[in-house]
């Protein structure tokens, strides 16, 4: 009897995972407010500041993604997100009705050689490096008409790991 009860109160004091919504156009702007909301929703309820800061550099560089070449020959659209708070990890879907990812497929994120000049070293192509190095998977399907990104980020401050 005793190990049901205690099991009882485990299950009581588990904390449901935080899930945020949120439909924005595809443009600059609205990613930009966007990223501001969601920075103060996930601080508020217990992400560490070095976390977002992680969370804020991957998701930039994949909603400007989104915005520049996605939607580049389109003149609207809009990107849907779901946004899981859990304790060791922040769990982000993101939805878009874009041009699919060139071959189906996300880009590799490998760097160019590292022995080009300062000077040389391309204005581009270090996003998907970043967000490699920042999250733990990556999941991208193109299904009826829709990119679906998956991310997973880790906390790796301040989180419960």
């Amino acid at each position: 009897m005793k190990d049901a009860s205690l099991a009882s109160v485990q299950h009581m004091t588990e904390i449901p995972d935080l899930v945020l919504n949120f439909v924005i156009p595809a443009t600059n702007m609205a990613v930009r407010r966007m990223l501001h909301g969601l920075n103060l929703s996930l601080l508020a309820n217990g992400l560490s500041d070095a976390d977002m800061e992680h969370v804020e550099i991957v998701l930039a560089e994949v909603l400007n993604n989104v915005v520049e070449h996605a939607y580049a020959d389109r003149q609207r659209g809009s990107i849907a997100m779901v946004t899981r708070l859990k304790p060791h990890k922040l769990e982000i879907e993101l939805i878009d009705t874009g041009a699919p990812m060139p071959n189906d497929q996300l880009p590799s994120g490998t760097l160019s050689a590292h022995d080009t000049a300062d000077d040389d070293l391309p204005e581009g192509g270090f996003g998907w490096h970043l967000i490699r190095a920042l999250t733990d998977r990556l999941d991208y399907v193109r299904e009826k008409g829709q990119n679906r990104l998956t991310l997973h980020i880790p906390r790796t401050v301040g989180g419960m790991c």
